[in-house]
């Protein structure tokens, strides 16, 4: 809807000599045009545009799209020899807002923090955004941009802490403030991934793609798929990995499995030896208490011999006394 009433302005408007309100509904437009990634359009439609015949407020306006179209320009072109073409045109419309916007306005900080940094003056870049984040609500659209921002000086002064915790701050503003066109989402997933955090890699990254695709941005969803392939070969990666700690453990299981049988296989044998050696202690004992009784008989028998014996050796002789006695009478 917001789409076609602009249009529509941006069409009335062509050729009236208003130029004020004509760039006021061309710049939004560019925008439109931007971040669905129709780049060509977007640069045609601000070339009509004459700057000379507008207010400072709508200059400003006008310098800030252009440097826009031309960072998300560079974005695409990111690893292309192209890259710091864009990035040359951003500085020169940042450099046009610099001039004329008041000094302690957001538009004068912001332009001015952003070309120092691309001059290799990060540290003061740093100093000036984070004294003007200070005055900033946290939930609107300029403090997501600003955190998300210093995240990209922390990033190139190779502080990653820091980077990750303004990303953070820039993640949460946006959420807050119901801000769907935003990037630090797919940055943080981009930390994530480097760090092995896979899982919370892919939450961010569904999360951002999710926004993106709500807010109809090209842009980020041509972001977006150029990670999906990293993600995908991340957790095959993982996948491989997990399916090789799987065999490594089903292979120790299995080692296992082998010695336990093994031991009861063993432990069967010595228990039907012991078994065994148990019945023939039994059968021996059998014998021995056979044996017992035998010589236990044995015993008693000669018991009773000499009783016998001792009792004939007493007759004989008590009979040797009396035939002794009955001599000697004679």
């Amino acid at each position: 809807g917001r789409f076609y009433y602009i249009d529509r302005n941006v069409t009335a408007l062509r050729g009236s000599g208003d130029q004020e309100r004509f760039a006021a509904s061309a710049v939004r437009m560019a925008h439109i045009l931007a971040v669905t990634g129709l780049f060509d359009r977007a640069r045609r439609l601000l070339d009509e545009v004459k700057p000379d015949s507008l207010s400072d407020q709508q200059k400003i306006a006008y310098y800030n799209q252009q440097s826009e179209l031309n960072l998300y320009r560079s974005e695409m072109a990111q690893f292309t020899k192209f890259f710091y073409d864009y990035i040359k045109r951003a500085q020169y419309y940042r450099q046009l807002v610099i001039q004329i916007a008041p000094k302690d306005s957001y538009d004068y900080v912001f332009n001015q923090a952003t070309y120092i940094c691309e001059a290799d003056e990060t540290d003061q870049a740093i100093q000036l955004l984070e004294h003007y984040l200070l005055k900033l609500e946290e939930g609107s659209r300029t403090y997501s941009i600003v955190t998300s921002t210093l995240a990209y000086f922390y990033q190139k002064k190779q502080m990653p802490e820091q980077q990750e915790r303004y990303l953070l701050l820039s993640a949460i503003s946006d959420e807050r403030g119901a801000i769907r066109e935003n990037n630090s989402l797919r940055s943080l997933s981009e930390i994530l991934m480097a760090r092995g955090d896979n899982d919370n890699a892919y939450r961010y990254l569904f999360q951002a793609i999710s926004e993106a695709r709500f807010y109809g941005s090209r842009i980020r969803m041509m972001q977006v798929g150029r990670m999906a392939p990293q993600i995908l070969q991340l957790y095959d990666a993982e996948r491989t990995q997990t399916q090789q700690r799987t065999n490594i453990f089903l292979a120790v299981i299995s080692i296992i499995s082998l010695v336990l049988a093994g031991i009861i296989v063993y432990t069967l044998i010595l228990y039907r030896k012991k078994h065994a050696a148990g019945l023939q202690i039994i059968e021996m004992n059998k014998v021995m208490a056979r044996h017992n009784e035998e010589i236990e008989n044995a015993n008693t028998q000669m018991k009773e011999a000499n009783r016998i014996k001792e009792e004939y050796i007493g007759r004989f002789l008590e009979l040797s006394s009396m035939l002794l006695s009955s001599g000697e009478q004679r």
